[in-house]
C-alpha cells in the first residue's frame, strides 16, 4: 500500500513530500489512518545520524483511527481510536520479546518511524486503545514521556498516600505531577534553587518524601553539585527519578537507602501493557497535556524550535500533510 508522507532523504536534511510503501496488513496487524503525530526530540537525533537507512519517514507518537484489522486481531474494531508508539513490529519469539523488551528484537521494525504519513501498519501487540476521556490531539504527548514516567513510578512502587516531590517547571515536571497525583500520591512542586535552603531546614514541609522526580528541562550547569541536596528530601529508603534531559530513553531511576544507591532501573522502551495502563489512568483521572498543534507546512520551523527548546510538546495534524 502506497501512502502520502513526508520523509528525510539524507542526514540533517529537511522533510520533503514522499510516497511511503507500507507492508501488507497481516493477520495480526492493524491499519491506522493517522490523525495526529507528536514531534519528539528523539526524532531529531535519529534524523541527524549518519547511521541507519534513508529515506526516513519520522514520527513515533501516533494517534489514528482503525481502518482495517487482520483476521486474527481481537479487541480492536474498525472505527475505533487507537495509538502506536516506539515499536510497531517484533517477532514475539526471541528472548528480548519474551522478556517484554520488543525493541531489542532482531526482527523488530526500525523503531520510531512512520508517523509522518497518512497511514501506518502496526502489530496489534503495540496498538493502544484511546478511551473516552482522552483528547486525541493530546495523546501523542503521553506516549513517550507519559509511558516512561509511569514505568518509573511503577518500578519504584509509588502507592496512594506516598509523598512525591517534583523538581522543575517544564512540561515533563507538569506531567510527572499529574501522573503521581492520579496514582494517589500527595505531590509537592519544589524549586531547584531552593534545595540548599530546604536542606538547611527553612521549609519543614519539604522532607520525608518517598519519591523525588528531578525534571528540569534545561538544567543548570551546577545541577550535579546541587543533587547532593536531593537526598535530604527523601524518606529513607526512597527513590530518585532523574529526568533532567529531554525525556526520551534512557531515563534512570535510583533506589536510595540512607543516602546510598542500592539499585538502578533504566527505562529504554516501556512494556506495551504499561503504556495501555498509563493511557487508561489518564482517561479515568482526566490527565491532560498542554500541546501546540502545528501544520506540516511549518514542519521545518517546528523542528528548529524543538531543537532550541526540547521541552516543547508539539503535535502535527495529518490533515495538513501536503499532497504528493
Amino acid at each position: 500500500m502506497k501512502v502520502p508522507a513526508l520523509a528525510v532523504l539524507s542526514p540533517r536534511s529537511a522533510p520533503v513530500p514522499f510516497t511511503s510503501e507500507l507492508r501488507p496488513v497481516g493477520r495480526r496487524d492493524v491499519l491506522l489512518e493517522v490523525l495526529y503525530c507528536g514531534l519528539c526530540h528523539a526524532d531529531l537525533d535519529r534524523l541527524g545520524s549518519t547511521e541507519g537507512r534513508y529515506p526516513v519517514v519520522p514520527g513515533h507518537e501516533i494517534v489514528g483511527r482503525v481502518v482495517e484489522v487482520g483476521r486474527r486481531v481481537r479487541g480492536l474494531e474498525v472505527g475505533e481510536l487507537a495509538a502506536a508508539g516506539w515499536v510497531t513490529r517484533a517477532c514475539g519469539r526471541c528472548q528480548a520479546c519474551r522478556d517484554g523488551h520488543a525493541a531489542g528484537c532482531d526482527e523488530a521494525s526500525e523503531p520510531g518511524l512512520g508517523g509522518y504519513a497518512t497511514h501506518a501498519v502496526v502489530d496489534e501487540r503495540f496498538v493502544f486503545r484511546v478511551r473516552d476521556g482522552l483528547a486525541p490531539a493530546q495523546v501523542p504527548a503521553l506516549l513517550c514521556s507519559g509511558s516512561v514516567l509511569y514505568t518509573l513510578f511503577r518500578g519504584c512502587k509509588t502507592l496512594p498516600g506516598d509523598r512525591v516531590a517534583v523538581l522543575g517547571n517544564g512540561v515533563v515536571a507538569d506531567l510527572a505531577s499529574k501522573l503521581a497525583a492520579a496514582l494517589g500520591a500527595a505531590v509537592d512542586r519544589v524549586e531547584l534553587a531552593h534545595l540548599a535552603a530546604i536542606e538547611g531546614g527553612d521549609r519543614a514541609w519539604a522532607s520525608g518524601f518517598d519519591v523525588v522526580v528531578s525534571a528540569e528541562v534545561d538544567p543548570p550547569s551546577d545541577l550535579a553539585d546541587q543533587r547532593q541536596h536531593v537526598a535530604s528530601l527523601l524518606r529513607r529508603p526512597g527513590s530518585i527519578l532523574l529526568c533532567d534531559e529531554p525525556l526520551y530513553p534512557p531515563v534512570v531511576g535510583l533506589s536510595v537507602e540512607w543516602g546510598e544507591q542500592t539499585a538502578g532501573m533504566a527505562v529504554t522502551v516501556c512494556r506495551p501493557e504499561q503504556t495501555q495502563e498509563m493511557l487508561d489512568l489518564c482517561a479515568n483521572a482526566g490527565v491532560t497535556v498542554d500541546v501546540e498543534l502545528v501544520s506540516f507546512a511549518d514542519i521545518v520551523d517546528a523542528h528548529e524550535r524543538l531543537e532550541r527548546e526540547p521541552g516543547r510538546r508539539m503535535v502535527a495534524e495529518l490533515a495538513t500533510l501536503p499532497a504528493r
